[in-house]
């Protein structure tokens, strides 16, 4: 289908299916197993996902014991992420969050923050990444400090950023902060973003449909869609996740129409999630 674009799914829990410790940053993969990441991206790649994300959900100074080269990973991330494709892919480096919120609702100083992810950001446009995602992000400032972080060292720089939307008991749109998303969508409106959108949190893929039609309303052209597949907290990282491939993909049609033109997968997300959006893509 012309104009959308398909990206990978989830990297971390499909590592640990793949047997990596979940008490392990699961960064550190590409240094000690980097023919697992390298099988990951690939099935993906086969998939139909024509965008990779590298494996740096976690690979920054405030989330790696301290004596790893934060650098090191990130190229070693990049390389890996190319390679799977044969360059054939667009690879973008991914930028978590960090531990906590924002002061006051947390612990995380602003500048901190920033430093953190300008550090990041960095080496992964330095390992030759095409564009940046932050994602993951808790509320509206986050949004606001990652552009600062990022413009302020590559001001043309190719950037993206999604956010984690839960509805409170009126069903209304809000983030882990508290933000109400017309917060949201005017820090994006603002930032200049490449890309925006929507990922993980216990919202289902079409939970998405009314806070993408909401985006397109706010003029923002190119809106990502990544839900996860319901793994919690408390579930078995190596089981299956709750919502199969095939029921993943069932509101796609609803959510092309609100306006959406990416998508992928979050946590819980496999290959035959992907393989399955690609198929009800060309199915439309």
């Amino acid at each position: 289908m012309s104009g959308v674009v398909l990206t990978d799914g989830a990297m971390g829990t499909e590592l640990w299916r793949r047997g990596w410790d979940p008490s392990r940053p699961t960064a550190l993969a590409v240094l000690e197993e980097p023919d697992t990441v390298l099988a990951i991206h690939r099935d993906y790649y086969r998939a139909g996902a024509r965008v990779l994300l590298t494996n740096t959900f976690v690979a920054n100074a405030g989330r790696l014991p301290g004596h790893v080269d934060v650098r090191s990973i990130q190229r070693a991330a990049v390389e890996l992420a190319d390679r799977a494709s044969a360059a054939r892919c667009r690879v973008l480096g991914d930028i978590g969050p960090l531990w906590d919120l924002l002061e006051p609702r947390g612990t995380l100083d602003e500048e901190r923050v920033k430093t953190i992810w300008s550090q990041q950001a960095l080496a992964l446009i330095e390992a030759g990444v095409s564009g940046l995602l932050v994602e993951t992000l808790s509320g509206r400032r986050e949004i606001e400090l990652a552009a600062e972080a990022i413009r302020s060292l590559v001001p043309n720089a190719w950037l993206a950023t999604s956010v984690i939307l839960r509805r409170d008991s009126e069903g209304r749109y809000l983030t882990l902060a508290g933000d109400p998303l017309s917060e949201v969508l005017a820090a994006w409106s603002a930032g200049g973003f490449d890309v925006v959108g929507f990922n993980c949190g216990e919202l289902g893929l079409g939970d998405h449909v009314e806070a993408v039609r909401a985006a397109r309303a706010a003029g923002l052209p190119r809106i990502w869609v990544r839900a996860g597949a319901g793994l919690t907290p408390e579930c078995d990282p190596k089981a299956e996740a709750p919502i199969d491939p095939e029921d993943y993909a069932l509101q796609i049609d609803d959510l092309l129409e609100a306006g959406a033109t990416w998508f992928g997968g979050c946590c819980g997300t496999r290959p035959a999630h992907i393989e399955a959006l690609r198929q009800a893509l060309d199915a439309g």
